[in-house]
């Protein structure tokens, strides 16, 4: 398998359209994030990022790197979302606040490919992230899906800057009965 960062790294000096990350990479969380802000400001904002808490024992023992107990990996996972939500708006990993240019390029894109390859482009589903900031209403997390599915996104994931409490679980509850 190899190296992730560093293959990324290559892709993106390769390439100019492709989207680049990994579904979950698990690596000590200041250098996880230290690695792909750097890929997305160096690939002009291709990067996104997957985490997860690492499984491959036999790769870790094979290139003898330490994989901790699953409690302590849960730990530095959240470590590793501290950081993204302390350091990710810096380098737009969760969405770009450019008015829909970016999700409608991607989404050309997508159309694109899928008349190459013969495919339905309505039959795919299209999930966007947005975030549901301090101080947002209802009525302001509402107006934002509402946007993204007017370029084409189908499903929404809320991320919020920091760890959910009860009065943003309260405005996204009130929102989801607006959406459905």
């Amino acid at each position: 398998m190899l190296e992730a960062a560093t293959t990324l790294g290559f892709l993106a000096a390769r390439t100019e359209r492709v989207r680049l990350g990994t579904m979950v990479t698990y690596r000590p969380p200041a250098v996880l994030v230290k690695a792909i802000t750097t890929l997305d400001v160096l690939s002009g904002g291709r990067a996104w990022l997957g985490v997860g808490s690492g499984y491959s024992e036999q790769e870790s023992r094979a290139m003898d790197v330490p994989l901790p107990p699953v409690a302590e990996r849960f730990e530095r996972l959240d470590e590793t979302l501290r950081l993204v939500a302390r350091y990710g708006d810096a380098c737009n990993l969760f969405d770009v606040p450019d008015g829909g240019k970016m999700l409608r390029h991607k989404l050309n894109v997508l159309a694109e490919h899928c008349a190459d390859e013969g495919r339905d482009f309505a039959g795919i589903d299209k999930t966007v992230s947005t975030r549901l900031d301090d101080g947002d209403s209802k009525d302001d997390f509402v107006r934002r899906c509402r946007e993204l599915a007017e370029l084409g996104a189908d499903h929404v994931v809320a991320i919020t800057a920091g760890p959910w409490d009860e009065k943003k679980v309260a405005t996204l509850a009130a929102a989801a009965g607006e959406l459905r």
